[in-house]
């Protein structure tokens, strides 16, 4: 069995670097549909495909139970490009140089990145919940508690909500940069605030420390309640952090 890619996701190559794939527009063009029934839980019928069939295998596919046997291997495909990690890397240098010399910080720091999605969900009437300001608070409080000479660095589309809601002296935001880029410094940070969407599930899932999640993501007896599961643990890692 080898895996093909459809035309179209440049835009992942672009911030990736995917391998062991292979682009053949025959194949996509005459392969076999098949979808989970909902986008954010598990369809055992996905793992149930054929060795010789040419099936193209969709859509979202936003369950950890998918993955779960084959994390290291799905990291592996989802590295970033060389140029894309070294900025992120050194965005959180400078960001950690800049605290110290405020603050007079210890050697030994711990990087947390936030997420927050605001903007087009805040607007959306398809049912997306918005993470609020009272778990943000509680999410830094959890990992202040826990680790020592905690670093905040948020990535946002709504940064001066978080800037107006989530500011203080270990709180950093970060601007300017491709999506791609954002997500590259989320996930070199040791542990993540995640707040809704696919943006943050994937940061979470590239994060290889501990990741806290808002919960619910989706508004009762709404359409997008209908894309999980009845207790929404298809779509969470079991290891994650619910506040």
């Amino acid at each position: 069995m080898s895996m093909v890619v459809q035309e179209g996701i440049e835009h992942l190559q672009s911030v990736f670097d995917i391998h062991n794939t292979e682009k053949n527009k025959k194949l996509c063009k005459n392969a076999k549909a098949k979808y989970h029934r909902k986008a954010s839980a598990f369809d055992p019928r996905l793992f149930n495909i054929s060795n010789i069939d040419t099936v193209h295998v969709g859509h979202y596919l936003q369950s950890y139970k998918y993955f779960e046997h084959i994390y290291d291997e799905i990291r592996s495909q989802f590295t970033f490009k060389k140029e894309i990690k070294d900025k992120a890397d050194k965005i959180l240098k400078n960001i950690v140089e800049k605290h110290r010399k405020v603050n007079n910080a210890s050697l030994n720091w711990t990087l947390v990145g936030i997420h927050v999605r605001r903007g087009d969900m805040v607007n959306h009437n398809y049912g997306y919940t918005v993470a609020t300001k009272e778990y943000f608070v509680k999410a830094k409080q959890w990992f202040q508690s826990h680790y020592t000479n905690v670093i905040f660095v948020v990535a946002s589309n709504g940064l001066q909500w978080c800037k107006d809601n989530i500011s203080d002296n270990s709180t950093y935001f970060i601007n300017g940069n491709s999506a791609g880029e954002d997500m590259a410094i989320l996930s070199s940070c040791e542990h993540l605030i995640s707040s809704v969407g696919s943006y943050s599930w994937w940061s979470g899932f590239l994060c290889r420390g501990n990741v806290t999640y808002y919960f619910p993501p989706a508004r009762e007896n709404s359409g997008l309640r209908k894309a999980y599961s009845a207790d929404y643990m298809d779509y969470f890692q079991p290891k994650w952090i619910r506040l």
